[in-house]
């Protein structure tokens, strides 16, 4: 004898197919004798509509896995084929919600971080997170896996190991994934970059719907450059003192362009700084500088290089001497 659920279960299979109007009295009846009739028979409607809206390959697995779940055991050959239906429908709502858990985050959040000051972040996971000013990331957490969108700026990332669950950084159409190490990821005018401190790092390429092409791994003491477009334009050895200088307030140039050193600097001054030519712009800087004394680093440019800096209305301009 079918109890409720399964009843349910036919009735709304009857309905797909269509009743006639004999079998839609008895519907109305059955479901009109009692509150639990109608519960269970609304629960089933919202479970094959469910299974409707899943997405075309998750309904092909579960239907696979499912069929295949019922040519192993012997019994179900006798029942009735309106029962195997049912129960059929049942196992595929089981493992719809069971997909439908993984698919959902545990945990979301997004962390910005202001123009004057890091943010630290803590997730639930252990794992560590530094923020470099004006910089933003969005986190995910799932039962198989943990997931971080760079929205831009620079991150220094310390990752809890657990087997169980990967760490993956999305940042353009470049991928990120650790178990568990310690590296720096910046997102800067259309170009992500990685430097590890510690451990083993996977990049890889990732386009819409494609598969992630595996780049490289990275490893301790390496540097990575890649822009939107994927193309690889460094990729070299690094010394690990030199990576995320500013989570500890300062930055250090070794032989590096003044265009570049003021456009690092710019993330911590809201100074406008103008530079003569390509001489200036190429001048070697070689140094430590504190991230929050700019004006330091400019007033010691014209006693150490042949430079000059004028002011006029807030605006700087530096010029040859």
């Amino acid at each position: 004898m079918k109890n409720i659920k399964q009843t349910a279960a036919s009735w709304v299979i009857k309905k797909t197919e269509g009743l006639n109007s004999c079998e839609k009295n008895n519907l109305d009846s059955w479901l009109s004798q009692d509150t639990k009739h109608q519960e269970a028979y609304n629960q089933e409607q919202e479970i094959r509509e469910s299974f409707n809206t899943m997405p075309k390959e998750i309904r092909d697995i579960l239907s696979k896995k499912a069929s295949s779940g019922v040519q192993r055991t012997n019994n179900f050959q006798k029942l009735k084929p309106m029962l195997i239906a049912a129960l059929f429908l049942l196992s595929i709502s089981f493992s719809y919600y069971k997909y439908q858990d993984y698919s959902k985050p545990i945990f979301s959040n997004t962390y910005v971080s202001s123009s004057l000051k890091e943010n630290s972040i803590i997730l639930p996971d252990g794992s560590k997170i530094v923020l470099d000013v004006k910089s933003s990331i969005k986190v995910s957490m799932y039962q198989d896996k943990r997931e971080v969108h760079f929205l831009k700026g620079k991150a220094l990332f310390t990752v809890a190991k657990d087997k169980n669950r990967p760490f993956i950084i999305h940042s353009l159409n470049t991928q990120i994934e650790v178990i568990g190490t310690q590296f720096e990821v910046s997102k800067i005018k259309e170009q992500t970059q990685v430097n590890v401190k510690e451990g083993i790092v996977k990049i890889s390429q990732t386009y819409s719907s494609k598969a992630a092409k595996i780049i490289t791994l990275l490893t301790k003491a390496q540097t990575i450059s890649i822009n939107k477009a994927g193309k690889v334009l460094n990729f070299s050895n690094t010394n690990v003192n030199t990576i995320a200088t500013w989570e500890k307030g300062y930055l250090l140039f070794n032989q590096t362009s003044l265009k570049e050193a003021i456009n690092t600097f710019s993330r911590y001054s809201s100074k406008t700084i103008l530079l003569e030519n390509d001489t200036v712009r190429n001048t070697q800087i070689t140094g430590k500088f504190s991230t929050q004394e700019f004006d330091k680093f400019l007033n010691a440019l014209p006693k150490i290089y042949a430079l000059k800096i004028e002011e006029k209305n807030k605006v700087y301009q530096i010029l040859e001497k």
